[in-house]
C-alpha cells in the first residue's frame, strides 16, 4: 500500500513494469502534471479506461473529499484492482464502474493482452495480434451521455481517455452531453491512428468532431498546436482545450 496525494493505493510490483513507475510517482508524469495543473478541490474527474486506477487515485487526492471521480474499466481483473481504490478510501467520493464507454449501449468483446502489459486491452476488432491475446471477453458498454445525464453530473473539469484506439466511438457517445454544457471540460485523450481503419473511421472525421465541439488540440506542454488529422505516430497523447482556456485567450 502506498499513499498517492493522500490516497491509499495498492501497488503490486510483479504485476507489470509500470508498477515500479507508479511506486516512484514517475508513471506517465505528463498526465499527472496536467491533473495537478487543472484539478482543484470540489472538481469532478472522469477516467475512461482506468485500468488499475492509478490516475483515478491521483485525481481523487486532488479533488478531495468535496470532489468526485468516476472511473470506467471493463476488464474484470483490472476492475478488481480499481475497486480497491474505493474500498481503501471510503471517505472520498469515487464511483467505479465495470463497463466500457462507447457510441451506444450494448455488449461487445474486448481483447486482453497476455504477458506483463496490463494497459494493452482493446475493443478495436482485429487490432491486436493473435499471439498477443490472452483472452477475449464479453463486456458491457454504456455511453457517457447516458451515465452523466442520469447522475445529473454537470461540473466535470477534466476527462482522461485511454482506450487503445477506441477514443472516437467514446467521443461519439459523449457529444450530446458536451453540447449541452456552458463550460466544456478539458480532455486528455490518447489517439491511436492505426485503429481507425479497423473501425472504418477516419482521423479527419475525429478532428472535425473535436473542432465542432469547441476544442483546440495541444501537446502536453500546451505550447504547440497539434494537427490531429495528420497524426502518424502509433500513439499520441493530445490535450483538447476548450477555446476559452487556450493559452492565447488566457
Amino acid at each position: 500500500m502506498r499513499k498517492i496525494n493522500g490516497i491509499n493505493f495498492n501497488i503490486e510490483l510483479e504485476l507489470d513494469w509500470c508498477m515500479r513507475h507508479m511506486y516512484t510517482g514517475s508513471y506517465q508524469y505528463e498526465i499527472t502534471n496536467l491533473l495537478k495543473k487543472f484539478l482543484r478541490k470540489g472538481d469532478t474527474f472522469i477516467d475512461v479506461g482506468a485500468n488499475v486506477g492509478y490516475f483515478s487515485a491521483v485525481a481523487l487526492g486532488l479533488v478531495g473529499k468535496t470532489g468526485e471521480v468516476h472511473s470506467f474499466e471493463p476488464v474484470p481483473k483490472y476492475y478488481k484492482r480499481l475497486k480497491t481504490v474505493h474500498e481503501n478510501n471510503l471517505d472520498f467520493n469515487i464511483n467505479v464502474n465495470e463497463v466500457a464507454c462507447g457510441e451506444e449501449e450494448g455488449i461487445t468483446k474486448i481483447s486482453v493482452a497476455n504477458g506483463n502489459n496490463i494497459g494493452w486491452n482493446t475493443m478495436v476488432p482485429n487490432f491486436m495480434h493473435k499471439d498477443s491475446i490472452e483472452e477475449e471477453i464479453e463486456i458491457s458498454v454504456i455511453t457517457l451521455d447516458s451515465y452523466l445525464t442520469q447522475k445529473n453530473i454537470k461540473n466535470v473539469r477534466l476527462v482522461k481517455m485511454d482506450t487503445e484506439g477506441y477514443e472516437f466511438p467514446v467521443m461519439k457517445g459523449f457529444q450530446q452531453y458536451l453540447r449541452g454544457l456552458n463550460e466544456l471540460p478539458i480532455l486528455v485523450i490518447e489517439v491511436v491512428p492505426e485503429a481507425y481503419d479497423k473501425l472504418k473511421l477516419t482521423l479527419a472525421d475525429f478532428a472535425d468532431l473535436m473542432v465542432n465541439l469547441g476544442y483546440v488540440a495541444y501537446d502536453f506542454k500546451l505550447a504547440n498546436l497539434i494537427e490531429v488529422a495528420q497524426l502518424v505516430a502509433p500513439t499520441t497523447d493530445v490535450v483538447f482545450l476548450p477555446k476559452n482556456l487556450c493559452p492565447k485567450n488566457r
